[in-house]
C-alpha cells in the first residue's frame, strides 16, 4: 500500500513539474524543477522497484540520472558566473 502511495506521489509531482514548465512558471534549468525531478523519481523509482515494473525501474533510473546531471549543471554554471 505505502509503495502504491509512493508511486502515485511520484507521478503526480512530475506530472506537476511538468505542467509548470509548460505554463512558463517554471525554467527547466530551474533548482526547483531539477529537485522536483529528482523527488518524482525516486518516489517511481522505489515503486516501481517493489512491484516488480522492470522497465519503470529502468526508464526512472535514467530519470534520475539525468535530472541528478542538470541539478549539477545548474551549480555549476551558477559557481562559473560568480
Amino acid at each position: 500500500m505505502i509503495f502504491t502511495l509512493l508511486g502515485w506521489v511520484g507521478a503526480f509531482i512530475l506530472i506537476f513539474a511538468f505542467f509548470q514548465v509548460t505554463r512558463g512558471k517554471l525554467s527547466p534549468s530551474s533548482n526547483m524543477y531539477q529537485y522536483l525531478n529528482i523527488l518524482a523519481s525516486l518516489f517511481l523509482l522505489v515503486s516501481s522497484y517493489k512491484i516488480g515494473a522492470w522497465f519503470a525501474v529502468t526508464l526512472n533510473g535514467f530519470w534520475l540520472a539525468v535530472s541528478l546531471y542538470g541539478i549539477i549543471n545548474v551549480y555549476l554554471k551558477k559557481k562559473n558566473n560568480k
